[in-house]
């Protein structure tokens, strides 16, 4: 037999009922059959194309060993299939799993050792193709939300991954040990990403992450060694990248709000960080002991910087944004290479310790005509006895006579043209009200900067 039509009538086909037909090439399968039976077309070794058409349960070995299958195309009716359904169909190439889909048992596709590429359209995707090594492109289409644990493990030439809109979830070790797969851009919609879910990804160098990410586990991106550039999108950045000894790069878009605490503790490498206009707040130990951090811009919206946010980093310029109103204790204690520092016209108060132990400081400006409080171990006594305090024209009575202020043994008075312009690589401007008048201390409110409205 050669060739083989069921009619639309029939709704089953039973068990065994074409098994072990080598010579079967050709199967048209009729629009009402539902249900196709265990080993029903087992070893067809001729079987070269496939349409399930409105099936919605394929049994249990119905086409194993079907070795010359090259075309499978799955009916959106499918919901079930059973037990190594399609084991070694070693000829096909690509696979698109329907809407429909709830439920595929074990070594349902093992064995596809010609599969190159796969796409999902249903709700969850289990561990179907994992261990697959010929897949080179995986592509999560919309309608699918949850990636599971080990849904594509081990596929080692896996070199292209689209993930859709609709995915939330991305489950433990979903792409671990995918070797070959160098960047990965996550969907808005993307919550959560678990721990070891791209474990191990050598190749992996470049990753963005999309508005809604809110957990990515400590270990999601272990042992990633080549994962040096990092996108953020999301509103509010976690502890994910902890100690992470590898990122070189770091980049926060337009809807990033918050550095959380932490976020980027010891991540030693890090020499590069871009965008943040919008982040108004700085967690705790956040780029705490980022070694090879030489300078970062803090952008004017920044309200508040956590304890030992900065604190042994490897920052040699720092300018504090206009608006900022908390600045933390120890928030750049022991950043030995830090040069010079900019204090804006409406900090309160620069707390305990928070430059203890940066001894090479050279030099210190001050914007503000008014001295905020000055706590005594604020700066090490070496910054007190060798850095140039810059302070603005006839603030000179002010500074000598504000605690602690006083004990700096140099202190000049600087034009403002001056002061603007050592600040002005930072984009430092003088802040007015709405009619026009400098406001030294902004309260919540509108001002004009730079010519722009800006929201406090």
């Amino acid at each position: 037999m050669q060739s083989a039509v069921i009619g639309n009538s029939v709704k089953v086909i039973e068990d065994n009922t074409f098994k072990d037909c080598v010579n079967l090439a050709n199967l048209k399968i009729g629009t009402g059959i539902e249900s196709i039976g265990d080993y029903s077309f087992s070893g067809c070794l001729s079987l070269k194309t496939l349409n399930t058409e409105n099936v919605k349960s394929i049994g249990y070995e119905a086409f194993k060993d079907c070795s010359g299958l090259c075309e499978i195309t799955l009916g959106e009716a499918l919901e079930t299939i059973k037990e190594k359904a399609f084991e070694h169909c070693s000829s096909v190439t690509a696979i698109t799993v329907p809407k429909n889909v709830k439920e595929i048992k074990y070594n349902s596709f093992s064995g596809w050792s010609a599969l190159k590429n796969v796409a999902t359209l249903c709700d969850s995707i289990g561990n179907w193709f994992s261990a697959n090594t010929s897949i080179e492109a995986v592509d999560i289409s919309d309608g699918t939300r949850v990636v599971g644990v080990s849904a594509f493990s081990g596929c080692t030439n896996l070199k292209r991954l689209t993930i859709g809109s609709d995915t939330r979830t991305i489950h433990g070790k979903a792409f671990m040990n995918c070797t070959s797969l160098k960047e990965v851009t996550f969907a808005n919609n993307v919550e959560k990403i678990y721990n070891n879910a791209f474990a191990k990804c050598t190749a992996l160098e470049k990753i963005s992450l999309g508005r809604s990410t809110n957990v990515v586990e400590s270990a999601a991106f272990d042992d990633c060694k080549n994962l040096s550039t990092i996108h953020f999108e999301c509103d509010s950045i976690g502890k994910w990248f902890k100690q992470n000894k590898n990122i070189n790069t770091v980049s926060f878009g337009a809807r990033v709000t918050k550095i959380g605490e932490e976020a980027f503790y010891a991540c030693e490498k890090i020499e590069n960080i871009s965008g943040g206009m919008n982040i108004y707040s700085i967690g705790d130990k956040a780029f705490y002991s980022c070694k090879n951090l030489k300078e970062i811009q803090l952008y004017d919206n920044i309200e508040s910087i956590g304890n030992l946010s900065f604190a042994s980093s490897g920052l040699e310029k720092i300018t504090l944004p206009i608006f900022l109103e908390n600045l933390g204790r120890e928030a750049f204690k022991s950043c030995t290479n830090l040069q010079e520092v900019s204090i804006n016209q409406c900090l309160p108060i620069i707390n305990e310790q928070t430059f203890l132990y940066c001894d090479n400081i050279t030099k210190i400006i001050s914007n503000a005509t008014l001295p905020p409080v000055l706590e005594s171990n604020a700066f090490s006594q070496t910054t007190y006895d060798n850095a140039i305090l810059h302070i603005p024209m006839g603030c000179t009575g002010a500074y000598r006579n504000a605690e602690n202020w006083s004990r700096f043994f140099s202190c000049i008075e600087d034009e403002s043209a001056d002061i603007d312009e050592a600040r002005a690589e930072h984009k430092r401007s003088t802040c007015y009200d709405l009619r026009g008048n400098i406001i030294e201390r902004p309260i919540k409110g509108i001002y004009i900067i730079d010519g722009k409205k800006i929201v406090k």
